[in-house]
């Protein structure tokens, strides 16, 4: 066994913020079908992971551009060049998610501006850009364009579309159903790629929740959120293996009796919410009101 450490020695180290490294996971996915997912995802899968994390002196965070791209921006072409810089900063880590939606596909004049203004974003011009979403861009730069690089650090998952999409009502398909014939062609396209690629695809169940804040959600996905809190924090311990340290020297002090014994702080079992509120579509709807401060309509 190495050096016992006194508790000073050990406070200082958690209390040394230097110590401490930021840690974003990009959240990769067409807007409109997604947001029950991506509530699931802020409200409580990285609030988990957040948890777990702090023993290892890691914060946690997922990059979510519903919010963080202005309608100037978006007029003015500079979404594109948001999202693939957004998957830069967080690379390696990457969550993708595919429905039936293909997304935004940008005109080609933005594309080849911004390859031209970023060499590193050259690949931009090649043929196989051309006509692409920016979700699928994303997905590219993320995870396929260096597969070795992505392993165990991207993830891909595929709402079960032929279970879901009948739990939806009639007149709310059209937030969910593919843009049309070409698209649809498209994702099926990117749904092979991902599964070629070795990354893999996990086929997740939803079913229909309702409609919040005029948004129309996918709901029953505690599977969706069990799997990601999984491959993300599997991920998290593998790449940052070495910061287990102080974690051992605080949970080897607690067992001692010192101080902070019994705590729970930053647990790695059990989740912040029962697995049954979010199975129970009354809970879960209540809790993503509550996330939302808005009324189920």
């Amino acid at each position: 066994p190495g050096p016992v450490l006194e508790a000073p020695a050990i406070a200082h180290a958690l209390a040394d913020a230097s110590s401490w490294r930021n840690v974003r996971v990009f959240v990769s996915s067409t807007f409109r079908d997604m947001h029950g997912e991506r509530d699931i995802l802020s409200r409580f899968v990285f609030p988990e992971l957040r948890e777990r994390a702090k023993v290892r002196q890691l914060s946690v965070y997922e990059v979510d551009l519903r919010w963080g791209i202005t309608e100037s921006e978006s007029q003015g072409g500079r979404a594109l060049e948001i999202c693939l810089g957004e998957v830069r900063a967080a690379h390696p880590f990457f969550v993708g998610l595919l429905g039936e939606r293909y997304g935004w596909v940008p005109d080609a004049c933005v594309r080849r501006a911004l390859a031209d203004k970023q060499p590193e974003l050259r690949w931009l011009h090649d043929q196989s850009a051309a006509g692409r979403s920016v979700t699928e861009l994303e997905m590219q730069l993320g995870a396929l364009g260096d597969v070795a690089a992505a392993r165990g650090r991207a993830f891909f998952y595929e709402r079960a579309g032929d279970r879901f999409m009948p739990t939806v009502p009639a007149e709310c398909l059209e937030w969910f159903t593919a843009e049309g014939a070409h698209s649809a062609a498209r994702m099926v396209d990117l749904k092979a790629r991902v599964r070629a690629s070795g990354l893999g695809l996990q086929r997740y169940e939803a079913s229909f929740l309702g409609v919040v804040d005029g948004l129309p959600l996918a709901g029953g996905l505690h599977g969706f959120a069990d799997m990601v809190i999984r491959d993300v924090w599997s991920a998290l311990v593998d790449h940052f293996a070495s910061r287990a340290s102080v974690t051992e020297l605080v949970s080897r002090r607690g067992q001692a009796g010192g101080v902070g014994a019994g705590a729970g702080v930053g647990d790695e079992k059990g989740p912040l919410v029962s697995p049954a509120e979010l199975r129970d579509p009354e809970s879960h709807a209540m809790l993503v009101h509550t996330a939302r401060h808005t009324v189920l309509m």
